[in-house]
């Protein structure tokens, strides 16, 4: 028995875990006792039962920062630099998180309207956007999708609900869409989406989950940096870039979306 307990522990990594956690922390410990012995032989002239309390809260400090510092490697390593808690109000809302955009915004969402909703702010950042020579992607779901009437029916609204959303941000963004130096593009899928992804400038990605029941406000997002190799961003930003050239993305016209028939050709 203890000999299974051994190997599982073995190849589950624990052996490498509990060196770093525990036996580490009391190699240095006894290290440095003796250090500060060999340099002041009376500085250890306590009793047994003080040495003892002393070796054990060192020990017991050392193995929470190891066990810290180990933790926060691997979130720095897989990219997460923090957890948000909202989409609709603090540093994940979409005020704050389009406010940081400096020339690129590229946003995968199922209709975008907390975006469209920031009014002022989305108009002065793509006047900037303009001015950079910056680019504007929306990856929105497809109006006319099968999943736009399910997911409103999901949540007890009329069928259309979600479609009527989707095409009142379409011609939001068609009518904000003037300025010439502006490259906004938009572009339609029709699968219920897992992520809602926001990449600003190239160098952020903030990534949200859809899931069954939430609403933006309990939704948690993870922001991600392109810190390290193994980094979260990398593959999600590639995910955003497979869907937006996929085969069966639509492009969206936005000189046409105010056009009778328009929209409902985009199957």
């Amino acid at each position: 028995m203890t000999k299974e307990i051994i190997s599982k522990i073995i190849y589950s990594g624990g052996v490498i875990k509990f060196s770093i956690y525990i036996l580490l922390p009391i190699a240095i410990n006894i290290f440095t006792t003796i250090l500060f012995y060999l340099i002041d032989p009376n500085s250890l002239k306590l009793n047994f039962s003080h040495i003892l309390n002393y070796f054990l809260i060192i020990t017991l400090s050392l193995i929470i920062i190891s066990f810290l510092a180990i933790k926060w490697a691997k979130y720095y390593f897989k990219g997460i630099e923090d957890v948000v808690e909202s989409t609709v109000s603090g540093k994940g809302s979409a005020s704050s998180v389009l406010s940081e955009a400096n020339s690129d915004f590229m946003l995968m969402a199922i209709a975008a309207r907390k975006w469209i909703d920031t009014g002022a702010l989305m108009d002065k950042k793509m006047r900037d956007f303009g001015t950079r020579r910056g680019n504007l992607k929306f990856l929105l779901l497809n109006p006319n999708s099968d999943e736009c009437k399910r997911l409103s029916i999901s949540q007890g609204l009329n069928e259309d609900h979600v479609s009527d959303l989707i095409i009142k941000t379409l011609k939001g963004l068609a009518e904000k869409s003037h300025n010439k130096y502006l490259n906004i593009e938009i572009r339609l899928y029709d699968f219920m989406p897992i992520f809602r992804i926001v990449i600003i400038d190239e160098k952020t990605i903030y990534l949200g989950f859809y899931r069954a029941g939430t609403t933006g406000g309990d939704s948690f997002q993870l922001i991600l940096k392109p810190v390290a190799e193994q980094s979260l961003y990398k593959p999600i930003k590639e995910y955003f870039i497979t869907v937006w050239d996929s085969k069966d993305t639509k492009k969206v016209n936005l000189n046409q979306v105010n056009e009778k028939g328009y929209l409902e050709s985009l199957r």
